[in-house]
């Protein structure tokens, strides 16, 4: 369970004595029911605090008698969280911070799942590109073909009309 401790400042670094910090619960949790408050009281005179905090999303309340409450912020609470201050849980973490493994894991998938994306489309150009040149090769083959398959048969045309001419021009010098 992360602690959180410190000694509450204000602006000045002065310690502000005789405050409460409250932590009302934003999400209901296996350890923590939403709506429910927490309430930790400040030392007297040096501003110390220490909170055993739960896993959950909480909105921070600074209280002091006499004045109006103070809402400075939202904190994330997970189990694997570390030790800090309140500032250091307030403070917008990076993409960097610790979270939990659930988190962790999904981030992990979601990287491995563009990679894969960007492999497939990759994959997919190649393949294409192999696929039209092989239609031109078809093609180009299908035409040279065709081509030589005309010139065949114009040959075999050629070679039966010469045949002919000479079977008809030998049965007419027999005849003759």
């Amino acid at each position: 369970m992360p602690i959180i401790s410190g000694v509450l400042k204000d602006g000045a670094g002065q310690p502000i004595a005789g405050c409460t910090i409250q932590l009302k619960a934003m999400n209901t949790t296996s350890a923590v029911i939403m709506t429910t408050t927490a309430r930790v009281g400040v030392s007297a005179t040096a501003g110390a605090y220490r909170i055993e905090a739960l896993p959950a999303r909480y909105e921070v309340t600074l209280v002091v008698e006499g004045f109006p409450p103070q809402k400075a912020g939202f904190i994330d609470v997970y189990a694997d969280s570390p030790d800090g201050t309140l500032n250091d849980f307030l403070i917008r973490p990076g993409a960097d911070y610790l979270m939990p493994d659930v988190m962790k894991a999904f981030e992990v998938l979601s990287e491995q799942a563009r990679v894969s994306a960007e492999r497939a489309v990759t994959a997919d150009a190649d393949i294409t590109a192999k696929v039209d040149g092989l239609d031109a090769k078809l093609t180009s083959s299908m035409q040279s073909l065709d081509q030589k398959s005309a010139e065949s048969l114009s040959a075999i045309d050629t070679g039966r009309n010469s045949a002919i001419q000479a079977i008809t021009q030998k049965q007419t010098e027999a005849t003759g």
